[in-house]
């Protein structure tokens, strides 16, 4: 290049930023529009995926269909759920892709249980515990099963779950400092058991929790 010349860069510079702006405009309008779908139930209920039909949360992951569209039956840590999450994926995907996806990344898990990733499902398998697992666990479902106490820092080692799926037990009890160490828990269902009453702070810990 030439000492007299440089790239022209300032009829770009205008162009660039007008893209920068246009995308960041349809991101905001596209999380505003979402934000107003789900924002669009009152306080106790839930949408039925992008229906504007609202249902109280009770129902969600019941083992029913409630929502026409069966999206309170989603991602509720059951076979339905499973096939959501990794279905559409492995369609497409070939052998040794499907072998990888399939692969569990915990070192420690019951043999009665099935494992995907860091993902665990415990589903009618008549325990009457929380498992022992590894601590990188993410997704954990023990629905349907027969637990009936949840001791103090039962959870505390698996700091990294984001989902616990425990409905359909026989949970009478929950001690104060059950859910102690779920830092990073989102979602928490504890629907359809025998809880009649929860200690003051039982769920301080869950600073990220978003769903219960």
């Amino acid at each position: 290049m030439s000492a007299g010349k440089r790239p022209s860069l300032r009829m770009d510079v205008p162009v660039i930023v007008l893209l920068i702006h246009l995308t960041h405009t349809e991101i905001r309008a596209l999380l505003a529009s979402r934000a107003g779908v789900e924002s669009g139930c009152p306080l106790g209920q839930f949408p039925c995926g992008n229906m504007s039909e609202c249902l109280p949360q009770a129902l969600q992951c019941n083992g029913h269909k409630d929502c026409p569209n069966g999206a309170d039956e989603r991602r509720c840590g059951d076979n339905i759920g499973w096939a959501d999450l990794f279905g559409q994926t492995l369609q497409n995907a070939n052998p040794l892709d499907q072998y990888l996806l399939n692969e569990c990344s915990l070192q420690e898990y019951p043999e009665s249980c099935d494992c995907i990733q860091t993902d665990v499902e415990c589903v009618e398998v008549n325990l009457l515990d929380v498992p022992l697992l590894s601590p990188n666990v993410t997704w954990l479902s023990l629905r349907s099963n027969q637990i009936r106490v949840l001791s103090d820092f039962v959870f505390s080692e698996y700091s990294s779950l984001e989902r616990l799926f425990l409905q359909n037990n026989s949970l009478q009890f929950i001690s104060k400092h059950a859910f102690s160490g779920l830092h990073n828990l989102k979602r928490l269902f504890l629907s359809e058991n025998l809880i009649s009453s929860l200690s003051p702070g039982v769920f301080r810990d869950l600073h990220q929790l978003e769903w219960l």
